[in-house]
């Protein structure tokens, strides 16, 4: 599990925005200097469980669970690269068994475009899930400092 350490932005029920500064595992990553998961600004933006109850402006700690960011990965790029070859062969043997088999080849083109979209859309649903349940998000562990002028 990772610490990391940020400022809560906004309260959102049984939830917090944290803004964190961009360094940490962000930092470690290959693509740090290309992927702009901050936004350009240094800082990222992480919804977290919000069990301590800080306010807006308060500095707190939160801790990742151990394999989010693979879970979090694994939802986003699975569906998508799985519906690639699943598309294109189940439209493949689709088209030759109901059509004729000369037309395989050609709705396999097709197959594969409609198994991207169905992936992309499936991982989208797993992400909401994902996010819904909350068993990927990091949680506030302490409150370490009040809001500035608090």
């Amino acid at each position: 599990m990772h610490e990391e350490q940020g400022r809560v932005v906004e309260q959102r029920g049984p939830r917090a925005l944290v803004r964190i500064p961009g360094g940490g595992p962000c930092a470690q990553c290959a693509a740090a200097g290309s992927c702009r998961l901050d936004g350009g600004e240094g800082f990222r933006s992480v919804e977290a469980l919000n069990p301590r109850g800080p306010r807006p402006g308060q500095k707190v700690a939160i801790l990742a669970p151990a394999g989010a960011g693979l879970r979090a990965s694994l939802a986003r790029y699975v569906p998508p690269a799985a519906g690639l070859p699943a598309g294109a062969a189940l439209a493949q043997v689709a088209a030759a068994q109901l059509l004729a088999p000369e037309t395989g080849g050609r709705a396999a083109g097709v197959g594969v475009t409609a198994g991207a979209l169905l992936g992309v859309l499936a991982a989208r649903a797993l992400r909401a899930r994902l996010s819904r349940s909350g068993s990927s998000l990091p949680t506030i562990t302490r409150i370490l400092e009040d809001a500035p002028g608090s």
